[in-house]
This record gives C-alpha cells, structure tokens and sequence, in this order.
C-alpha cells in the first residue's frame, strides 16, 4: 500500500509511517432516513509530519479543531468543509507557513477569525459558520471577498463592509443573486473613466471651435487688405 486516500477514518493513522503526501478519507454516505447519523472524532493526525494535503470533508466530524494540524509544516492543503466542528480556529494555524487552501465552510465554528498573513494563500473559505467580529486586514485574507466569508454572525471589515446590509441593498430580484463588490467597484471605475473622455472629447471639441472662428476672423481680414490696396492704387 502507497497511499492513504482510499482509506476510512478509523485507519487514518495507518498511514504515519508511509511516504505519505496526501490523506483524504471519503465522505460518509448519506444515512437512509431511519438511521441515526453518526459522528466521528477527527483523529490524531501529528505522526504524519510530510503531509502536504489533507481533506477530511463532509465525514460529519466534530470535537474540537484539531491541534495536531498545526505541528505539520509541510501542510499546503486543509479541507474540512462539510463537518460539524465547534469552537474557534486556533492560530495556531499561522504556523503553517506553505498554506495555499483552507477549506472550513459549513461547520460550527465561533469567535474570531485569526490574522491568517501567509502570502502562500489563494484559496479562503469559512463562510456558512457562526464566526463573529472584524475580519483582519492582512494582506492574505484582503483578496478575499464576500462569499469567503457569508453567512456568519455577524462579520465586518474592510473585505466586506457590513455583509448584511451588502444582501439587502444588492439583492436583485427573485432568484437573482448579489453583485460582488468586485463587479460593483469595477462598474463605477468604468462610469468614472466614461465621464472623464466625454468631458475630455467635449473640452477638446470647444477648444478647436474656438480656434478655428479665430483663423476665419484672421483670413477675412487678410482678405479685405488687398481690395483695399487696389481702390488706393485706383484713386
């Protein structure tokens, strides 16, 4: 055996001592309505220092985040989306310098979001939580924007304004979803940039009618002098 991705959760840690890069547990079946779900403790993941992704979603994990996550430097993938874990993220996470994608929609999760700063990350979700407070201005977390972070508590800052007040004002008809800011920025720059040529090609326009009422005046009285020259010579 070579790798772990076909594995289920209770033999995750078969694998510690496997040149392993990659740990992915499949998803949970969806249980026949008259079975009662079950849950499942993340496992202990510390063994598995040269890990480099780990997606563990939609398992109907919970318990707390998972400290052992934070040991792996190696980690540039974490995916536990579709859970049900509870508490807040530990910033623990900022050890994890070669971050690129963090995956943890649809959880539990409470409290703050940490001031994630890895230039390494591309790929940001946490939305569909009950995370609460200011988003961090980190030059990581500013690229992201409202669908990053929607369906929260209550979230604000810089990345989204007031989220809330973003869906009312936005929202479109039935059906019809929000403008991202992205687009709504990118609409008013374009409106702006428009204004300035109009004002531009119409200040240019003047300006070229005043000059040339100014060469007609000049011709018609450089025409006049030589008739004027000729009655002289006549008289």
């Amino acid at each position: 055996m070579t790798k772990c991705a076909s594995l289920n959760a209770s033999f995750v840690m078969s694998c510690r001592r496997l040149p392993q890069a990659s740990v992915q547990v499949r998803p949970t079946q969806s249980p026949q309505p008259q079975r009662k779900l079950s849950l499942h403790l993340i496992p202990n993941l510390s063994g598995l220092l040269d890990l480099k992704s780990l997606f563990l979603n939609f398992n109907n994990f919970f318990g707390n985040f998972p400290n052992s996550i934070s040991s792996l430097h190696h980690l540039k993938i974490v995916v536990l989306a579709g859970n049900q874990i509870p508490g807040q993220i530990p910033t623990s996470l900022l050890r994890l310098r070669r971050l690129y994608t963090l995956y943890l929609q649809d959880n539990n999760l409470t409290g703050s979001l940490p001031p994630f700063n890895q230039t390494s990350l591309r790929f940001f979700n946490v939305s569909n939580n009950n995370l609460s407070g200011e988003i961090p201005l980190t030059p990581a977390l500013v690229r992201f924007n409202t669908s990053s972070f929607s369906s929260n508590v209550n979230p604000c800052g810089e990345q989204i304004k007031n989220i809330t007040n973003y869906f009312r004002q936005s929202q479109g008809p039935a059906g019809t979803p929000p403008s991202s800011p992205n687009k709504m920025a990118l609409s008013s720059s374009k409106c702006t940039k428009l204004i300035k040529i109009i004002g531009g090609s119409v200040g240019g326009f003047v300006v070229l009618l005043i000059c040339l009422v100014v060469l007609l005046m000049m011709c018609g009285k450089n025409c006049t002098k030589p008739e004027e020259i000729t009655s002289n010579k006549a008289l």
